[in-house]
């Protein structure tokens, strides 16, 4: 459950950086596109307004221009006038033709010549316009570029503290797991050993019991066989009484009875010397398995908990490597190579295409000047 909250954090860190990246980025978008537009519109007024002080000029020259030409022709009716009336008319006529002729050709020349200063002028002006806005969208785009390699950097950032916290999280997970598990094999363990010291202890216990109640019960069985050894002994000297073997005395059976006696008396401490020897051996032997049973015991959960030590290990070594892996393809990638984990909209991404070309072509096309417009003008 950590793990997958963990997660959840990460997604939900990750997806804000994305939200206030694609958010400032269309912002910027926004104002891109209203600053361009707005200095489109600028340079559209400064052109209109340039082009307008250029005719204006050439109007006033233009105005000079015809001015010098109506002198010709008043210079030329002046000429005409001093001649003889005869051949005043059809001088006239011929000279007046001419004189219209090469007007109208120079007038022509100068309407020319007039349209290429105001194309080259207004072509100038042009240019420098394009290069305004060329360098605002330059500007824009580096900008762009830089908001986008701090924002892959970001995410970089956060991936690589994801991997490291979720490595720490497994390692940590692991081992409070497997320290759960050595707690209570060393408390199933120590229980074990309580157990044997408990079943020896009884058993120890029965086995004193057991010789206390013989050693309790020797004599009473000794005394009552002496008794029934001697009454025998006894009667066999009655049997051989010196009556029946005039070779025997009554210090003679005396002295043998009292030799029976002493020999029945080193069979009662033989016999309570075996029975010791006997507890002794039984109680030394009981110790001893119960102490090999107890050594072996430990020995199997010493086993049990390298086992365990053995299999942690092993386990560690599963987060260890899967995070050297990760950190090996993931660290490939230096933060500016680091690819977004969504795709930027390609109105973002791509450049906005200027409209300035296509409004100073149509403004060039509507400005270019005719002799009917210096007229009207």
């Amino acid at each position: 459950m950590a793990l997958d909250a963990q997660e959840k954090n990460f997604e939900q860190e990750k997806m804000a950086l994305v939200r206030d990246f694609e958010s400032e980025m269309e912002a910027k978008l926004i104002t891109q596109k209203y600053l361009v537009a707005k200095t489109e519109h600028q340079q559209e007024n400064e052109l209109g307004q340039t082009s307008r002080w250029i005719r204006a000029d050439q109007q006033r020259e233009m105005r000079l221009f015809r001015e010098d030409l109506q002198q010709e022709v008043r210079l030329l009716r002046q000429e005409i006038g001093e001649m003889h009336e005869d051949a005043r008319e059809s001088t006239w006529r011929s000279r007046k033709e001419q004189l219209d002729r090469d007007q109208h050709n120079r007038e022509r020349q100068f309407l020319e010549k007039l349209n290429e200063s105001h194309d080259s002028r207004m072509k100038r002006e042009n240019e420098i316009h394009r290069s305004r806005i060329a360098s605002m969208e330059r500007q824009f785009l580096e900008e762009k570029h830089e908001r986008i390699r701090r924002h892959n950097k970001a995410l970089w950032d956060l991936e690589d503290s994801y991997l490291k916290e979720r490595h720490q999280f497994k390692t940590r997970q692991i081992k409070e797991s497997f320290h759960l598990q050595r707690q209570q094999m060393l408390i199933r363990q120590e229980e074990e050993l309580e157990h044997h010291r408990r079943v020896s202890s009884r058993k120890e216990d029965e086995l004193l019991k057991r010789q206390a109640a013989e050693k309790r019960a020797l004599p009473n069985r000794i005394r009552s066989e002496m008794k029934i050894r001697e009454a025998i002994f006894r009667e066999s000297l009655r049997i051989h009484a010196p009556g029946s073997n005039p070779a025997t005395g009554p210090e003679d059976e005396k002295d043998r009875l009292r030799k029976f006696q002493e020999q029945e008396k080193k069979k009662y401490k033989a016999e309570q010397q075996r029975l010791d020897d006997k507890h002794i051996r039984q109680l030394e032997e009981m110790r001893g398995s119960s102490e090999a049973a107890k050594r072996e015991l430990e020995q199997l959960q010493n086993e049990k908990r390298a086992l365990l030590t053995q299999h942690e290990e092993m386990k560690l070594k599963e987060p260890d490597e899967l995070f050297f892996q990760h950190l090996k393809a993931f660290g490939s990638k230096s933060p500016a190579e680091f690819e977004p984990v969504f795709k930027i909209k390609p109105a973002i991404i791509s450049c906005i295409p200027s409209e300035s070309d296509r409004k100073n072509t149509n403004l060039l096309q509507s400005e270019v000047p005719t002799s009917s417009w210096f007229d009207s003008n």
